[in-house]
C-alpha cells in the first residue's frame, strides 16, 4: 500500500473507541429519524417502480417495443449514477439538511411532469431529473446514520433505510397496479408523486443537523483529525474502493433487472395480468424487507459477540450474492410459474441479504468526513449497472423474444462482479484511521 491508502483505509494504531458488546439504547429521536429516512427511501423507490408497472400497458397500447422500453427504463440509472458521483461531496460540502429538500423537490416535480402526455423525450428528461433528485437520499442517509449512530448499531441503521427501499417496490407496485387499472397511467405518476411533499413537510422540522451526533471519536482513533472530504482521485488509488464499486456493480445489476422488468417480465413471459403481475411484484419484494432487516441485526449482534469485521462483511456480502446467482440461474431455465416466483424470491432475498453490510462498508473504510465521498463513488458505479440493465434485458427479450438469455446474463454479472468484488477485490476491511496534516493535505489536494 502507498502512504496515502494505508492512512485512508488501514492502521495498527490501537483505537480510542470499540464496539461495544451491549446493544445501545435508542432515543426517541434517533427513531423517528430512522423511520423517516426509512420511508423516504419507500417514496423513492416508488417513485422508480412506477414507470415498470406502466411500461406493459404502454408496449400494447402505444406500440413502444422491448428495445425502446429498456431505454426509458434505463435513462433514470444513468441520470442516478451521474448524480450520485457528485451527490457525496455536495452532501459532504452543503450538509444534508439543505440537500435533502432540494432533491426530494426535484424528484417530485419530474415525477409530476411524466404525466403530462406519452413522449418518450419527455420521458428522458424526467426520469433523468427523477435520477439527479433521489441521488441526493443515499449518501445522506448513510452520513447520517454514521453521525447519530454508534458503530455497533450502524449496520442495523443502514439496514432500516434499505428495507424502506425494498418496502418501496412492495407498496409501490400494487398501489401503481390499482391506479393504473381505476384511473389510466397518468393517475400513477401524479398520486404517488405527491407522497413525497407530505414527507417533506414532516421531515423539516424534525431533522436537526447538530442533535444527537457522536463524536468522532467512537470507533476511531483518538488522534484522527477532521479535514474537509477527500477528493475521488485519492480515494480511486485504492483498492478496496474498487472492490466496493465493483461488488456494487453486480448487485444493482441484478437489482434493477427486476425492479424495471419484474412485472414486465410476469405479464410478457408468464402471461400474468397487470394488477396481478403488480401483487406478485409486492410479494417478492416483501420477503427482501425482512430479509435486509434481519441481514442488519444478524451483522451487528455477530460484530458485537466479537465476530472479526472482514469476515462479517463478507460472509453477508458473498453469501448473498451466491444465493442470487443460483436462483436466477434456475428461474432462467424453469417454465413453470411457482417455481419461477420462488427462485425470484430467493434471488431479490440473496441481494437483500448483502445490501446492509455493503452499505455499511463506507463507513468501516475511512471516517465520516470521508464517507459520503466514497459510498458516492461505491453507488455511482454500483449504479452504472443499474443503468445498463434495463437496457440489456430489454435489447435481449427483443432479439429473443424471451427473459431466459437476460436472465442468465443476470448470474453471470452477478457472480463475476459481486461476489468477485466484494469477495476478491476487496481484501480486509479496515477502521477507520488516524490522518497526520501532511498525509491529508496530499489526499485532499
Amino acid at each position: 500500500m502507498t502512504q496515502i491508502s494505508k492512512r485512508l483505509f488501514s492502521s495498527k494504531k490501537p483505537y480510542a473507541g470499540k464496539i461495544s458488546k451491549q446493544a445501545a439504547h435508542w432515543s426517541s429521536y434517533q427513531w423517528i429519524i430512522l423511520i423517516l429516512m426509512g420511508s423516504a427511501s419507500t417514496l423513492s423507490f416508488a417513485d422508480r417502480v412506477n414507470m415498470s408497472v406502466v411500461v406493459p400497458v404502454w408496449i400494447v397500447k402505444y406500440h413502444l417495443n422491448p428495445a425502446g422500453a429498456g431505454f426509458v427504463l434505463s435513462i433514470f440509472g444513468w441520470a442516478y449514477a451521474v448524480g450520485l458521483f457528485f451527490a457525496g461531496p455536495i452532501v459532504a460540502r452543503w450538509h444534508q439538511k439543505r440537500v435533502i429538500p432540494l432533491g426530494m423537490v426535484l424528484w417530485t416535480a419530474a415525477t409530476w411532469l411524466t404525466a403530462l402526455i406519452f413522449s418518450v423525450p419527455l420521458f428522458t428528461v424526467t426520469r433523468s431529473l427523477l435520477g439527479l433528485g433521489e441521488s441526493t437520499l443515499i449518501p445522506s442517509n448513510t452520513r447520517i446514520a454514521s453521525e447519530i449512530f454508534e458503530r455497533g448499531d450502524q449496520t442495523k441503521a443502514v439496514s432500516t433505510f434499505y428495507a424502506g427501499s425494498q418496502l418501496g417496490v412492495v407498496v409501490g407496485a400494487p398501489i401503481a397496479a390499482f391506479i393504473l387499472s381505476r384511473m389510466g397511467w397518468q393517475a400513477v405518476f401524479l398520486v404517488t408523486g405527491a407522497f413525497s411533499i407530505i414527507w417533506l413537510i414532516l421531515w423539516l422540522p424534525i431533522y436537526r443537523p447538530d442533535k444527537e451526533v457522536i463524536p468522532e471519536t467512537e470507533g476511531v482513533p483518538a488522534d484522527a483529525e477532521q479535514p474537509g472530504g477527500a477528493k475521488w482521485i485519492s480515494l480511486l488509488k485504492q483498492r478496496q474502493t474498487w472492490g466496493l464499486m465493483f461488488g456494487q456493480f453486480g448487485g444493482l445489476y441484478m437489482l434493477y433487472v427486476y425492479v424495471t422488468w419484474l412485472p414486465g417480465m410476469l405479464a410478457l413471459q408468464h402471461h400474468f395480468s397487470i394488477l396481478s403481475a403488480g401483487w406478485f411484484t409486492s410479494l417478492i419484494f416483501l420477503t427482501s424487507v425482512v430479509m435486509v432487516l434481519l441481514s442488519g441485526w444478524l451483522s451487528d449482534f455477530w460484530l458485537r459477540r466479537g465476530g472479526d469485521l472482514t469476515v462479517v462483511r463478507k460472509t453477508f456480502c458473498c453469501g448473498g450474492m451466491l444465493l442470487s446467482t443460483i436462483s436466477i440461474v434456475i428461474a432462467a431455465y424453469t417454465q413453470n410459474s411457482e417455481i419461477a416466483i420462488i427462485m425470484l424470491i430467493l434471488a431479490i432475498s440473496g441481494h437483500a441479504i448483502t445490501t446492509p453490510p455493503s452499505g455499511a462498508l463506507s463507513i468501516d473504510l475511512v471516517p465520516r468526513h470521508t464517507v459520503a465521498a466514497l459510498f458516492g463513488l461505491q453507488t455511482f458505479f454500483g449504479n452504472i449497472g443499474s443503468a445498463i440493465a434495463p437496457l440489456v434485458t430489454g435489447f435481449l427479450y427483443a432479439r429473443t423474444g424471451s427473459f431466459q438469455v437476460a436472465l442468465l446474463t443476470t448470474g453471470v454479472i452477478t457472480l463475476v462482479f459481486g461476489v468477485g468484488g466484494f469477495g476478491l477485490l476487496l481484501g480486509k476491511v479496515e477502521k477507520p484511521v488516524s490522518l497526520n496534516s501532511a498525509v491529508v493535505e496530499e489526499a485532499i489536494r
